[in-house]
């Protein structure tokens, strides 16, 4: 690979470089996917920045799109090749890598050109043009500028509570615009609910669903728990127990400024994934203000093509718009 990165200190200490086995392959190539997707967010949102409220609208929608080419475009491939065993796998999640490398660039030429536009940008109202007499000066903003009183800096702007550049009622796009400052005074994190006591949802669950032994069998245990976005903060751990007929998920990462809570009732349990019926809280100093998000409800863990973790399929944050992966790893901790 051109590129090498170090394994964490919670992966078993695998050295990312040449000659590796499949496994190790693949830990390596997934490294570098998440480093390539940090990349591409930080771009997406200079480009975002740098283009008008029209071009903006734009590049969200086509990088909407562009999110579920690459992605149905990795499952395609993975299903014509179906026995293509972990060899296989690692040339896949490497595909992906290159493809977000390619967008990264696309997106860096286009916040370059968005900044030279603006500084060959026509004067302010009122201000005469190179040559023209300050008496003939147009009244008017000339065409292509705000309205009079209107802060061409704020993109975000709108009547309704709607997200930024979204019409009423449409999700948040998969990556964010321009992040808040941070807050001075986080908001205190939510009390966990204990492990023993049911989220507060409504309509309880009888059991626990279970379509596939094998899974059941991977999910009960101790299993590594990890927010990307808490790379410097050692792996947590999620614990799936049996108690009267129903699974039941804890788990947590890190604390304070920095953390991640999973818990609740395992609704089903099927081969490619499980559905929790509970609750995750991600707060991230540098994410939102550091404040705390929330996701309730049922909540989808689906292990794609052979990848050794559940992850977590909300996976656009509701209170920033950033893609938050929460993993849980299939092997089981001692």
């Amino acid at each position: 690979m051109a590129v090498l990165v170090p394994a964490s200190a919670g992966a078993g200490g695998v050295e990312c470089g040449a000659n590796l086995g499949p496994q190790d392959r693949v830990h390596c190539e997934n490294l570098l996917l998440d480093a390539a997707d940090a990349e591409l967010n930080r771009v997406y949102r200079e480009a975002l920045a740098a283009l008008d409220s029209r071009g903006a609208d734009l590049l969200r929608t086509a990088q909407r799109a562009w999110l579920a080419y690459r992605d149905n475009n990795f499952e395609a491939f993975s299903a014509a090749d179906p026995a293509q065993g972990l060899g296989g796998l690692a040339d896949r999640v490497r595909d992906l890598r290159l493809q977000t490398k390619s967008r990264t660039q696309e997106l860096e030429r286009l916040a370059e050109l968005a900044a030279g536009a603006h500084q060959t940008a026509p004067p302010a109202a009122g201000a005469p043009y190179a040559g023209q007499d300050a008496a003939l000066a147009p009244a008017s903003p000339p065409l292509g500028m705000t309205d009079p009183g209107q802060d061409p800096g704020r993109r975000d702007a709108a009547p309704d509570a709607s997200p930024p550049g979204l019409p009423p009622g449409e999700a948040p796009p998969a990556l964010p615009p321009a992040l808040p400052a941070p807050a001075s005074e986080p908001a205190p994190l939510p009390a966990p609910v204990p492990p023993d006591t049911p989220p507060d949802l409504p309509g309880p669950a009888p059991g626990t669903a279970v379509s596939s032994q094998d899974a059941l069998r991977q999910l009960l245990g101790r299993h590594a728990l990890r927010l990307q976005w808490l790379a410097a903060v050692p792996a947590g751990t999620a614990e799936i127990v049996e108690r009267d007929g129903a699974l039941w998920l804890s788990g947590r990462q890190g604390d304070g400024a920095n953390m991640l809570l999973v818990e609740g009732q395992v609704a089903s349990v099927a081969e490619d994934g499980f559905v929790l019926r509970g609750r995750v809280v991600t707060r991230v100093g540098f994410l939102g203000g550091g404040q705390p998000c929330e996701r309730r409800g049922e909540l989808w863990f689906a292990r794609k093509a052979g990848r050794p973790f559940w992850r977590m399929q909300s996976i656009a944050s509701p209170c920033t718009g950033v893609s938050d992966y929460v993993d849980i790893a299939v092997e089981h901790e001692p």
